[in-house]
């Protein structure tokens, strides 16, 4: 099974799953702002990206345009990147996609859980001394858990798939910060 075949099908088998559990469950009064801002680290799966740094600088940026009242599941923008350098060695990773978050809370908590999972377009660019350069466009996307406070902080844990560009892959983990406006 190729790499985009396994993401398409992880996505529809968590969108299939929603419907029964989204409105089941008493919604949440958590700051669930239509803005997020996070800052963290990237620890890149390929040897090509970890040669500019064996972990990175990473931010991600989202916008909800679409959440139901107090429904757990948001839809909306992201976008996600990481900086490397070391060595003369540097590493860009940029992705613009769509995202599906599902608040998996209790009512009177003081923190929340929710899972993502987003699907967009990365730019991969890696630049090694004595190699070629590689600079491409692919298809990728994220999976990922988190915990929110009331407050609107957040940390988050996230894996970007990315499809490999020139047999460099663009995928890893990410450990994130943020907050909700």
């Amino acid at each position: 099974m190729n790499f985009k075949t396994s993401l398409v099908i992880v996505l529809f088998a968590f969108i299939a799953a929603l419907p029964k559990t989204a409105f089941a469950q008493d919604a949440v009064d958590y700051r669930s702002g239509k803005f997020g801002i996070a800052i963290g680290v990237f620890v890149p799966k390929d040897s090509a990206v970890k040669s500019a740094g064996a972990s990175q600088f990473n931010t991600r940026f989202t916008y909800d345009f679409l959440s139901a009242g107090r429904s757990p599941l948001s839809v909306g923008l992201y976008s996600d990147g990481s900086y490397g350098k070391k060595s003369g060695s540097k590493a860009t990773i940029g992705g613009l996609g769509v995202q599906a978050r599902y608040r998996l809370g209790q009512p009177g908590l003081p923190t929340m859980t929710y899972v993502t999972a987003g699907i967009g377009s990365y730019s991969v660019q890696v630049d090694r001394p004595n190699k070629s350069k590689v600079d491409e466009i692919r298809l990728g996307g994220h999976i990922g858990l988190g915990i929110q406070a009331r407050s609107g902080v957040f940390a988050e844990v996230n894996y970007r798939l990315i499809r490999s560009a020139k047999s460099i892959d663009g995928s890893g983990a990410s450990f994130s910060i943020g907050f909700r406006f």
